[in-house]
This record gives structure tokens, C-alpha cells and sequence, in this order.
């Protein structure tokens, strides 16, 4: 493949990200339940996206995939060690999340959605609530990530960890689209849940009250019914796109025994 075909998983979650995603549930046993996929797996890519994708695949021969899936455990244990080193079980991370929106429609936005399962936890006094993230996600240390107005507090083992800004080093910008290979402060963690769901209590998530100022009307009667008929399970189709050629004249016709065939099939079952 040529360089700088598709950007990597640095500042997007694109067809790199994709690919890394697939690569990184190969190499670690990380499994979706069926109906559950990672989101960017529903993309539905471009026709020129498309062409990238197909070139991708077929130059993926079953030896360059294990040499990557290698790799990636290779940069797995590196890390381990540099964090046992340190003494390190868990680390404490957060990650912002930068929407601004206004009263979005009644199909509320994934920041406003979490903003909302925060206020319920809080009002009905429940310990925990659950949302989708996806199987890799960049959180932040104080060093740096500096998104808001919407922030997730989370310890998260040691174990998770694939990699970390501190132990990357920066690349040649002629062959890249960015020199940095990933943001500064970034921490990259693994959710190894096969719903995506993960748990969080309400003081584990923060948002910026200057910012956003919650509706009248939501009492507490209403937060338990919100908790009772919200679902945080991600339920996603794939579908075939674009995959037939057809002839404008027809396609294939019954013979008079498929005609007799269609006929008893419709009688019988």
C-alpha cells in the first residue's frame, strides 16, 4: 500500500482506528457480543473510503496480520513493564468530551445522554449507570487532553493500558499526517466488555454547569421513569452495500419446472 492512505488512529476514528480495532480484538481476545459492534464498525464509508478499505484487505495477507497483531502485544508488554516499574495496578484518567449543543430533539446526543444518566443516578440515588464506549478509547492525564465542557473520572487498571503518550516517539512528518504519533498527555485503554457498556457512578462524571443548565421538569418521578425505559444496550446492524451488478434488461428467469418448483413451494411451505 502507498503511504498516507488513511490516517491513522492520532486525531480520528476513522478507517485507521478501524482497522487498529480489528487488529487489537485479534491480538487480545477482544470480543463483541453479536449485534453489539464497536461503533465504527455501522460507518457507512464513502465510495472512495470504499476503495481504500478493499486495497487494505487484500494486501492483509494471514502472515502480515500476525506480524501486526506481534506488534501490537510487543508495544502491550512494554508497557505493562514501564507501569510495573512504577508500581502501578491502576491509573486514575479522565477524558473530556467537547459537544456544545442546545435542547437537541428527543433522540438526545451521546454527551447530552450521559449528562442525563448523571442527574438520574443522582436524584433516584442509584450507585451506577452504564453507557457504550468503544473497545479502544484515548483518556488523558494531567498533562494533558484538555476537552470540555464534559468530563469522565475513571481508575482503570494497569492491565487495560496499550499504550501511552509518554512512551511513543515522534515520527518523521514527511511520511505522516502528523508528527506527534499520539496526542500528548493521551493514555490509549482497552474495554474489553463484549456490550461496550461500562460502569460509572455519577461523581465520575463532571460537566461544566456554566455551560450547560439542565430543563425544568425533570423531578424525580420522571429520572426513574427515564432509568426504566432507557436502554444503554447498542444495538447496530451491518449491511451489504452496494455489492450487485445488475443489467438493466433482467435478471435470471424460472424455466417451466422453477415456474411448477415456485408454485408447489407456495402451496406446500
Amino acid at each position: 500500500m502507498q503511504k498516507k492512505s488513511f490516517p491513522g488512529f492520532t486525531w480520528t476514528k476513522g478507517i485507521g482506528y478501524a482497522f487498529l480495532t480489528f487488529f487489537v480484538q485479534k491480538a487480545f481476545g477482544v470480543h463483541r457480543f453479536p449485534f453489539f459492534p464497536d461503533r465504527v464498525f455501522e460507518d457507512h464509508p464513502s465510495p472512495g473510503n470504499q476503495r481504500i478499505i478493499v486495497e487494505a484487505v487484500q494486501s492483509l495477507t494471514p502472515a502480515r496480520i500476525n506480524a501486526i497483531c506481534d506488534e501490537l502485544v510487543s508495544i502491550y508488554r512494554r508497557t505493562q513493564t514501564l507501569l510495573k516499574d512504577k508500581g502501578l495496578s491502576e491509573v486514575h484518567l479522565k477524558r473530556m468530551i467537547n459537544v456544545i449543543q442546545d435542547r437537541p430533539t428527543a433522540q438526545d446526543s451521546y454527551a447530552q445522554t450521559i449528562m442525563r444518566l448523571k442527574k438520574a443516578a443522582q436524584a433516584t440515588g442509584q450507585a451506577a449507570v452504564q453507557f457504550e464506549m468503544d473497545i479502544l478509547n484515548s483518556w488523558g492525564d494531567d498533562g494533558g487532553y484538555p476537552h470540555y465542557p464534559i468530563m469522565l473520572l475513571k481508575t482503570v487498571p494497569a492491565t487495560d493500558v496499550l499504550y501511552f503518550s509518554n512512551m511513543i516517539a515522534t515520527r518523521d512528518p514527511s511520511d505522516y499526517m502528523h508528527k506527534d504519533a499520539v496526542e500528548p498527555g493521551e493514555w490509549v485503554v482497552m474495554n474489553r466488555s463484549s456490550t461496550g457498556l461500562v460502569n460509572f457512578a455519577a461523581n465520575e462524571i463532571l460537566f461544566d454547569e456554566e455551560v450547560y443548565n439542565e430543563i425544568s421538569g425533570w423531578t424525580k418521578p420522571a429520572y426513574e421513569r427515564f432509568l426504566k425505559t432507557h436502554s444503554p444496550f447498542p444495538f447496530r446492524k451491518a449491511s451489504r452495500i452496494g455489492e450487485r451488478y445488475v443489467h438493466r434488461s433482467a435478471g435470471w428467469r424460472l424455466t417451466a419446472k422453477g415456474r411448477l418448483l415456485d408454485v408447489l413451494l407456495r402451496i406446500f411451505g
